[in-house]
């Protein structure tokens, strides 16, 4: 299992349980291997060996699955997976129940269909994980939409975050997670998004002093599995894998949940100024 966050992230301790109690309910006929923080590549990367079959399963960002539609990209990606940028924009969700209900819903049904779209159809979804709210950091003040014209943003390469940005002035840069800490480095970048649980654990902060609880938008991750080898575990694994997930999709969501405000005093700690938007300030970036 591969994926991009960090070994101190809330994702990776879930997988850790998921590895644990998988190996020891098959009496170690299932060996599970984890690969965080980017050990074997980013989003883009991951799929390919997902596709292949050389790793089993991958969380990608929704947003990467829609970015690769137009770009150059090994699988021939369908036009249909567009949808994977449904969740992304300002405030296309009034709250986090309304985005999880919609992901949980009709809306997360069409984009595990699209995924069959693709020829050879090398991947299934087993669920979403729920990452909390995209809030806005910064290395100078940014206290409201106007303030973006001009500046380079790091986003994720979704249409519609490009879209987003560049209708209030800003430079979309469109970066992987593991490029954005080498970026404010560079100062190629004085803005990104990102849940303050990954800003707290890939210490984004030493490039970015400014945290705005925008809570923009909802950060979910499709559970991705190569569909070859799920379809062909025993009916006693598939069980035993099924279980697990299932578990995993449960006690995660409620660790992102505590995670996100542990992160934000975490980071405060660390001298990061956060700063609360008021009603009538998160008005402003809803159109």
């Amino acid at each position: 299992i591969a994926y991009d966050v960090a070994p101190t992230h809330s994702l990776h301790e879930a997988f850790c349980e998921l590895a644990q109690w998988l190996e020891t309910e098959s009496a170690g006929r299932l060996e599970v291997e984890l690969y965080p923080f980017f050990e074997l590549g980013d989003d883009a990367d991951m799929l390919a060996m997902i596709a292949e079959g050389t790793i089993q399963m991958t969380l990608p960002q929704s947003s990467s699955l829609a970015a690769l539609v137009a770009a150059n990209y090994p699988l021939p990606i369908p036009e249909s997976w567009r949808i994977w940028d449904s969740l992304d924009g300002f405030y296309s969700y009034p709250d986090a129940e309304s985005a999880i209900a919609a992901i949980d819903g009709s809306l997360g049904g069409q984009m595990i269909a699209s995924l069959s779209d693709l020829a050879g159809q090398p991947f299934s979804c087993l669920g979403y994980v729920y990452e909390g709210p995209l809030c806005l950091a910064a290395t100078t003040s940014m206290p409201s939409p106007s303030e973006l014209s001009g500046h380079s943003v790091a986003v994720y390469g979704s249409p519609a975050w490009l879209t987003a940005y560049r209708s209030l002035g800003a430079q979309p840069l469109v970066l992987p997670l593991s490029e954005i800490y080498p970026a404010l480095l560079r100062e190629q970048v004085s803005v990104y998004q990102s849940t303050p649980e990954n800003i707290a654990t890939m210490f984004l902060d030493d490039y970015s002093q400014q945290l705005w609880l925008t809570e923009h938008a909802y950060s979910f991750r499709p559970l991705l599995v190569n569909r070859e080898w799920y379809q062909n575990l025993s009916a006693e694994d598939a069980y035993l894998l099924n279980t697990a997930v299932a578990h995993f999709f449960s006690q995660q969501r409620i660790l992102a949940k505590e995670r996100y405000s542990i992160s934000i005093e975490t980071l405060q700690q660390r001298g990061m100024a956060i700063y609360l938007l008021t009603e009538e300030e998160k008005a402003l970036w809803h159109n």
